[in-house]
Order: structure tokens, then C-alpha cells, then sequence
């Protein structure tokens, strides 16, 4: 079970990974690589989210521990749940929602152009995944 500070801080960073995603490419370029986000609404050009990865010691502030904490060694503990969390949340967005926003879509428009297809073709905005970056930098 999750503390309501655990609770809290997932629906931040669930919240921060979506706020992410990219919505359409601005001025209708794809060459130009910028996209519109939902976050732009609020903080154009925001970086939002955690890190994916723990940093190096020497960029941490040794002196600061968070209420509840008592050791390094137990702060790095819930830094790593908190990335489990954060992707098993991703991992049911992609599973479960996005399926159900793609079965949607295809009852909706079924009949209406029966020629489309799950392949990308020429034109279509994807999202690529590179393993080496984190989730909310893929490019689109």
C-alpha cells in the first residue's frame, strides 16, 4: 500500500508524463522537430518529470534527507520504488489505455476508411521509442 505522500507524488509524475506527450508538431512543420504539448499550454518548453536514473553522489546534496527518512541507504529505496511505480503506471497506460483509445477509434471510424491500417505510413506522426532516453524525450 502507498502512503498518501507516495499516492500523491505517482499522480505528479504520472500527471508530468502525460502533460508530456506531444499533441502535433507547431507551425505544421515535421522537420522542425517542435511539437505542442499539453504542458505548453501552462509553461512552454517546461521539462516536467523525475529522473529515470539515480545521479551521480557527487550531485547530491549530502545534508538533505526528506521528513521520514533516516539513511542514504533508505532514501535510494524509495527513489527506486518510486520508479517501479512510475513504470507500472506507464506500462497499463500503454497496455490498457491506449488499446482501448485505438479499439474506440477503430469502432468509431469503422467503415469510414476501411483501407487504414496499424502500419505507419508516409505522413503519419508516430512516437519513436529509444530505450536511451527517458519516455517524455522520444521524438515524434
Amino acid at each position: 500500500w502507498l502512503t498518501v505522500e507516495e499516492y500523491q507524488t505517482l499522480i505528479a509524475e504520472v500527471e508530468a508524463n502525460v502533460n508530456s506527450r506531444p499533441l502535433t508538431y507547431l507551425q505544421g512543420s515535421v522537420s522542425d522537430q517542435v511539437v505542442l504539448r499539453p504542458i505548453d499550454f501552462i509553461s512552454p518548453g517546461a521539462r516536467v518529470g523525475v529522473p529515470t536514473h539515480r545521479q551521480a553522489v557527487d550531485e547530491r546534496d549530502p545534508d538533505y534527507l526528506p521528513p521520514g527518512t533516516e539513511s542514504d541507504e533508505q532514501l535510494l529505496q524509495m527513489f527506486d520504488q518510486t520508479l517501479t511505480r512510475l513504470d507500472k503506471a506507464w506500462n497499463y497506460f500503454q497496455e490498457h489505455y491506449l488499446k482501448s483509445l485505438r479499439q474506440r477509434a477503430q469502432l468509431i471510424h469503422r467503415g469510414l476508411n476501411p483501407q487504414r491500417h496499424a502500419i505507419p505510413r508516409p505522413g503519419d506522426v508516430v512516437i519513436v521509442h529509444e530505450d536511451n532516453l527517458a519516455r517524455g524525450e522520444w521524438k515524434v
